[in-house]
């Protein structure tokens, strides 16, 4: 319901340049939605396979930003990790902005590129979840901390919230990974 009434929104602006935070606004509805819906159809309401959600919001981004699969490869290597819905929100809310960062800034014009999603257990109770790309990269003086994105702001404390811990990737790519420190 949401969904369909920002995209009404969307289409009824007459300045279609006053539309991107609308777009952003409902593809972080499409990311907790895709959660609950998940949930609705597991076995167990209590948890959630956050590596195959990873798999299906990730292929729902491509499709919503019109990627062509040939031009930006996306390399997946997730395991199995079942998630409480209290932390699968808010890690899902963190790869719908990771990620779309990386599809909107990456790769510009037609260049060409891989963008790197993983999910690991580092063990009992930490994980390590990154979005990586080998596009343009970040300025030089980036630093999360300082953004006025709205997007990495919703990152950072989401990750405070987590109790986790977030680190650029400057060499090998470019982006952002978190290390989820609180029992997975």
């Amino acid at each position: 319901m949401i969904c369909s009434l920002l995209t009404l929104q969307i289409e009824c602006l007459a300045d279609k340049g006053l539309t991107g935070p609308l777009h952003d606004a409902h593809h972080r509805v499409v990311a907790m939605s895709l959660i609950h819906e998940l949930l609705y159809h597991s076995d167990t309401l209590s948890n959630l396979d956050f590596g195959e959600y990873i798999e299906l919001l990730s292929s729902q981004l491509y499709h919503a930003y019109c990627v062509d699969p040939a031009r930006i490869r996306l390399e997946l290597d997730v395991e199995p990790l079942h998630l409480t819905v209290d932390h699968a929100v808010p890690c899902g809310l963190i790869l719908n902005e990771l990620l779309a960062n990386s599809l909107k800034h990456a790769f510009p014009g037609n260049r060409e590129g891989v963008i790197r999603i993983t999910l690991k257990r580092l063990g009992a109770i930490q994980a390590r979840f990154s979005v990586v790309d080998n596009g343009v990269g970040l300025p030089v003086d980036f630093h999360y901390q300082e953004t006025s994105s709205l997007g990495l702001q919703v990152v950072r404390t989401l990750i405070a919230q987590l109790k986790g811990e977030l680190k650029t990737v400057t060499q090998g790519g470019h982006g952002l990974y978190f290390r989820l420190g609180t029992r997975p």
